[in-house]
């Protein structure tokens, strides 16, 4: 897949899982960390424990 179309692709997911961070219905933090994945594959386990932090998640958060 071109760079392009992952980073499109990436913005996308991470609309999607801000939206469903606000809607029930849809599971945000999946979206939103499969669009950081997209967009930034290697900084994708600081973000994600930076986030973690922040929300003060409990759990397992894939």
């Amino acid at each position: 897949m071109g760079v392009i179309v992952k980073r499109i692709l990436g913005s996308v997911m991470i609309i999607l899982g801000l939206c469903g961070i606000a809607l029930p219905i849809l599971p945000g933090w999946v979206f939103v960390f499969a669009g950081i994945y997209l967009i930034s594959p290697r900084r994708h386990r600081s973000i994600k424990n930076w986030l973690i932090k922040l929300f003060r998640l409990k759990g397992d958060v894939t």
